[in-house]
């Protein structure tokens, strides 16, 4: 080594053991810079260099106005420098990324001005391995005893792990708000018992109106406590006292802070000294103001739901997706006469009419399955036993995905609309059937009427007469029918030849005969009798004995005990094609009328000739 900057290099000599640099210095020919030899060194950059290379500590010395490295074993390590490349060269070409950093440095440095910087970023190791890393820096002017200035000391500090650290930890912060903000939490805080004083985030702190900058170093307890909504500040420190006590601390309440009235779920955990005392209690706050006012709002909904649901009249039920009931109204229990809240699963099955089961239950579950509206007029059995025709309704409730979450229906009493309808389709098949009727019956008269001798005028008197006739006989049952059974009774002889009149025929006396006992019919039951009666001569007018000219009827009345008997006696004419009177709609209205409303028999025999009609009811239901 030169004797300018080391008497001499002792291999055995611990300070120089092991020393790379000191050796790569020695047989490095620092003629060839700018600097010139070592010799000829200001003793002041020579001693300096003697430290640097002694130094433990990263240090590098920047030699002359262009700044030619000279660094030490610490340096090459942690800088990644190879004395092969970067011994001697300037410092712009050993960091070619901080160019202008450098110049500028020593720029300053030069005038004899220091310079330091804190946690600077330099791309340091060798070619294929450049990583960034982050130095305190401080740059110090060499100079002699004149004050010119011959070069610069650089110390430095490996600031890489605190920068990193420092990054982790922003991102953690990071990533812990953005947890915190995922899973609704909206504030953090920690008590130190020791000195009743609360830390929190600025969130938690808002909330309960504490300025945040004092927050974030410390409040006192009564600061915070006085942000709970008074009407939940007993219940909250009731469940803090526990806490002390068993550690964990969860409780939903009301503070009142910058942000108004907001409720949280607040929880926590203590932790305690080993003698048991606590020490700091650590805890998160949830804001569900959203949830606790959706809730209210939900609640209110149900409520209107089932006020609406109770006051209609109809069976007001919701059933979930698989068809389970989830609410049903006391129309139900009043319906079923069970108590109210008793309706299984499957329950309103056993209370349809066999006839209709099938069809309603499976009905049901195809609706079910497919997820689409259920409606179905079934007779369901309510509590008095007469079962009822009942109308039902479920409609699917979908959810956002459109798949069916709820069903929600009706079940309307329709039994007085659905016998209405039949009424009035027996009615209109009635009046249907005396239309017809009408016409044929007129056009018979027309044939019975052209059969005698007239003159043309007389025809039409004859014709005239007997619709005149015919007229009457629908009248005599029209005003019954509406008088609402206020008249007075009629003789049946004489009720049978007002019907019967329209049908006499001239020169043919005795071909229409009434005989036998009379009795006088109750208003309320001439309708019916007429109705039998006027029938009876429809058919024998079409298809009878009074469709010919030599066809006679007979009509023998008998009082027989308790028993009123009529026989309708036909002969001389056609005997009735099948079906004529037995199928037809009023054969089925006789029927109907003698067994049904006068709760009597009914009887029909053809002979070669005619036909007999044999009609028995009893006395008392005639008369009454």
């Amino acid at each position: 080594m030169p004797v300018g900057l080391f008497a001499r290099v002792d291999e055995n000599n611990a300070a120089f053991a092991g020393n790379v640099m000191l050796r790569r210095v020695k047989d490095f020919d620092w003629s060839s810079t700018s600097i010139g030899r070592i010799e000829d060194w200001p003793e002041a950059l020579r001693s300096v260099c003697r430290v640097t290379l002694l130094s433990s500590l990263p240090t590098l010395v920047l030699l002359g106005r262009e700044g030619l490295s000279f660094y030490n074993d610490a340096a090459s390590k942690v800088f990644g420098l190879n004395p092969d490349d970067t011994l001697g060269k300037p410092v712009v070409e050993v960091l070619p990324g901080a160019t202008h950093f450098c110049r500028r440095v020593l720029e300053r440095t030069f005038a004899g001005k220091p310079a330091s910087f804190q946690a600077f970023p330099i791309n340091v190791g060798r070619v294929g391995h450049i990583r960034k890393a982050w130095f305190d820096l401080d740059f110090t002017p060499i100079s002699d005893r004149h004050g010119q200035v011959h070069g610069v000391l650089v110390t430095s500090f490996d600031r890489t792990s605190y920068v990193q650290a420092l990054h982790d930890l922003r991102v953690s912060r990071e990533k812990l708000d953005l947890a915190l903000a995922s899973g609704g939490i909206v504030g953090t805080w920690e008590i130190d018992f020791t000195t009743d004083r609360v830390r929190s985030d600025a969130r938690y702190a808002r909330l309960h109106g504490v300025d945040p900058e004092i927050a974030k170093h410390g409040a006192y307890k009564d600061a915070f406590i006085s942000g709970i909504h008074p009407d939940d500040r007993e219940e909250v420190m009731a469940a803090f006292d526990q806490a002390k006590i068993h550690g964990d601390y969860r409780c939903e309440h009301r503070v009142v802070g910058f942000e108004g009235v907001r409720w949280i779920v607040a929880s926590g955990h203590i932790r305690h000294a080993a003698d048991g005392s606590p020490q700091t209690f650590l805890g998160t706050a949830v804001d569900v103001t959203a949830q606790i006012d959706a809730a209210a709002a939900l609640a209110e909904s149900e409520k209107r739901f089932r006020t609406y649901a109770e006051t209609l009249p109809h069976v007001v039920f919701s059933l979930d997706k698989d068809g389970q009931p989830t609410y049903i109204n006391r129309r139900w229990s009043e319906f079923t006469g069970r108590a109210e809240g008793a309706c299984g699963a499957c329950d309103w099955e056993s209370l349809v009419h066999p006839e209709d089961k099938q069809r309603a239950v499976a009905g049901w579950r195809h609706a079910l399955a497919d997820g689409r509206k259920y409606e179905a007029t079934s007779r369901y059995r309510p509590h008095t036993g007469a079962y009822r025709w009942m109308h039902v309704v479920a409609v699917p409730i979908r959810d956002a995905d459109g798949n069916t979450a709820s069903w929600i229906g009706t079940l309307t009493d329709v039994h007085e609309t659905r016998l209405l309808e039949a009424e009035r389709e027996l009615v209109s098949r009635e009046l249907n059937h005396r239309i017809k009727n009408f016409f044929a019956v007129a056009q018979s008269l027309i044939g019975l009427t052209r059969r005698e001798s007239h003159t043309i005028e007389s025809f039409a008197d004859q014709l005239r007469g007997r619709l005149d006739a015919l007229h009457r006989s629908y009248e005599l049952i029209r005003q019954d029918q509406t008088a609402g059974g206020s008249r007075d009774g009629l003789s049946l002889h004489g009720l049978i030849g007002q019907l019967l009149k329209p049908y006499e025929v001239e020169n043919r006396a005795g071909h229409i005969s009434i005989e036998g006992d009379d009795i006088v019919v109750a208003a309320g039951k001439i309708t019916a009798f007429s109705l039998i009666l006027h029938e009876l001569a429809t058919n024998a007018v079409k298809y009878g004995a009074l469709s010919v000219p030599d066809g006679n009827i007979r009509i023998a009345i008998a009082l027989i005990e308790d028993r009123l008997r009529i026989r309708w006696e036909e002969t001389g004419g056609t005997v009735p094609a099948e079906g004529k009177t037995h199928s037809g709609f009023g054969s089925r209205l006789m029927r109907l009328l003698v067994e049904g409303q006068l709760r009597g028999s009914f009887s029909l025999i053809t002979e070669v000739d005619g036909m007999n009609i044999l009609i028995e009811i009893p006395t008392q239901t005639a008369v009454s």
